[in-house]
């Protein structure tokens, strides 16, 4: 396997080149979410702060006044639970950022970008791969033989085509080949 996690000619798959993350907007979401954590960190201490922003003229503020009540001891607990939540999330949207490689061909086996939280697939499992546009939105889609599939979502769309074409010529090629191997014994 290469550095960039394609697979080395020769090899089982090897047109089947990773599939990445769409990674053009990551960096700034990371930033707002970190901003944004920071923010909220400071409201979740500071109870005056919290009131302003909640009674606040500007769309959706009022869904501050949800966390309000939350105050113990002089610390709103539900703030500091958003901000571990908006850390957490930040912190995957990273980790997708250093490692934008969303699915790739391992050996046997297709693997999924840990943030995904998917278990490998063995590829004699894999009925079939897809993918699904729809203006923004763009889904890789493994399906498995018992009829469940995987589905990888914000993908670049380009790679995600020219995997689909590779897994198609792959598999088509493997099943013609199993076919012949049957007819010459």
């Amino acid at each position: 396997m290469t550095a960039d996690g394609a697979i080395e000619p020769g090899k089982r798959g090897d047109a089947f080149a990773p599939v990445r993350f769409r990674t053009g907007c990551v960096a700034v979401a990371v930033a707002l979410m970190l901003g944004s954590a920071a923010f909220m960190g400071f409201a979740a201490f500071d109870e005056a702060l919290l009131l302003d922003i909640a009674n606040s003229s500007s769309r959706g503020a009022g869904a501050f006044l949800i966390l309000l009540p939350f105050n113990i001891g002089g610390v709103n607990v539900a703030a500091v639970a958003l901000v571990f939540y908006l850390g957490w999330v930040a912190w995957n949207f990273f980790r997708r950022l250093l490692d934008p490689v969303a699915v790739r061909i391992d050996g046997d086996v297709i693997r999924f970008h840990p943030t995904l939280r998917k278990k490998t697939v063995p590829i004699a499992d894999v009925a079939g791969i897809d993918w699904n546009h729809a203006g923004l939105k763009s889904e890789f889609v493994v399906t498995k033989t018992d009829g469940t599939s995987v589905k990888v979502k914000n993908v670049d769309e380009w790679e995600a085509e020219r995997a689909v074409e590779a897994w198609a010529a792959t598999y088509s090629a493997r099943s013609a080949s199993q076919a012949s191997s049957h007819l010459i014994e």
